[in-house]
């Protein structure tokens, strides 16, 4: 176990490198993405629908999966692993995207694209400064994205209604707008958990960029379906 002062990385830089960190995972899941939507006639006619459907599906359990080992392994994987899970989950999400996006116009996707950057941008600045202890929200936070989520699944098999799920929209947009400045302002306690343990450090800054990663993903997603043009 290394250890190093707290003086050779500096909040700043470390900051600086989630947020980096952030970019990267986001950059492999929009090529991912955007390569796949432009080839799609191109795959389907060489692999077929059914089984391009099956690598589609497959990819969003892997997802499911390596949330959830990322997030309770974390702390005994190796920073090589981290950087596996995270990339491998960003590349599952770009799959997974690729297919929403075909859904809709090319100017919806870029709108949907930079209204999130400058949303996410402001959000992750108010969480940076803000000196309001945004820990106490983390219940009501969690609990209204677990009511979403099970609204959006009775929505998707039972009540199958599209105003309620533009509804379901607008309120995941706000929760997600609360987890960028909830996640953004937990940094400081990554940071000061780990400021002497090099590996520790460089994993929860893995870590930290893949909850950031999620909240911008998840908050591009709502903007385009709020937003976004369909195609004809």
């Amino acid at each position: 176990m290394e250890y190093t002062n707290r003086q050779i990385l500096t909040f700043q830089d470390y900051m600086s490198k989630v947020f980096t960190y952030t970019a990267i995972g986001i950059g492999i899941s929009a090529l991912i993405a955007w390569f796949i939507s432009d080839n799609y006639f191109l795959i389907i006619s060489k692999i077929g629908y059914d089984k391009f459907s099956i690598v589609t599906i497959a990819a969003i359990v892997a997802e499911l999966g390596l949330a959830l080992f990322f997030g309770a392994g974390l702390n005994k994987m190796e920073v090589k692993t981290a950087w596996i899970c995270y990339c491998a989950y960003c590349a599952c999400t770009g799959l997974s995207l690729s297919c929403l996006l075909l859904a809709y116009t090319a100017t919806s996707v870029v709108m949907a694209l930079v209204m999130t950057s400058v949303v996410f941008a402001s959000l992750a600045v108010i969480g940076h400064n803000t000196k309001v202890d945004v820990t106490k929200f983390s219940t009501l936070l969690g609990v209204s994205l677990i009511v979403v989520i099970i609204g959006s699944l009775l929505n998707s098999f039972v009540f199958k209604s599209e105003s309620f799920s533009l509804f379901l929209c607008y309120i995941s947009v706000i929760i997600f707008m609360g987890l960028i400045i909830y996640d953004t302002k937990r940094l400081r306690l990554y940071y000061d958990a780990c400021a002497f343990n090099d590996q520790m450090m460089e994993k929860y800054m893995i870590f930290g960029a893949f909850q950031l990663y999620l909240d911008f993903i998840n908050l591009f997603i709502r903007i385009l379906q709020i937003f976004g043009k369909r195609k004809d």
